[in-house]
């Protein structure tokens, strides 16, 4: 996706073996913020898990070279694990949102779940 646009990227991913669980990406750029929304669906359905699941966004900046990277600035919410990656809890939908001068160029995430 990229980010530096005013238009509204979007892509609908799916996981390998979970026929029903996807996830959809949007991205929104305003004046001052980039936000990149988070949807994750059917995970519990698929993995037929009860109630008292959750996810996680375990995430980074992604350089051209495919090396993951530190955001420069972490979003409200999430929080670094390590001296790269950063976490968010999503409970399904979650939001990163980066003031505009400082937005990463990419993202890359793994969602984890705990049931």
């Amino acid at each position: 996706l990229f980010f530096g646009s005013r238009r509204s990227p979007a892509m609908q991913l799916s996981f390998d073996g979970l026929a029903e669980a996807s996830c959809h990406v949007s991205v929104v750029a305003t004046a001052a913020a980039i936000e990149i929304k988070i949807a994750l669906r059917g995970i519990r359905r698929s993995l037929h898990l009860g109630d008292s699941v959750g996810c996680e966004l375990h995430w980074a900046c992604l350089e051209d070279s495919g090396a993951w990277v530190a955001p420069a600035m972490q979003p409200g919410g999430s929080r670094a694990v390590d001296p790269v990656a950063s976490r968010m809890e999503c409970k399904f939908d979650c939001v990163l949102i980066f003031p505009k001068d400082t937005a990463p160029k990419s993202v890359v995430f793994v969602v984890l779940v705990h049931a």
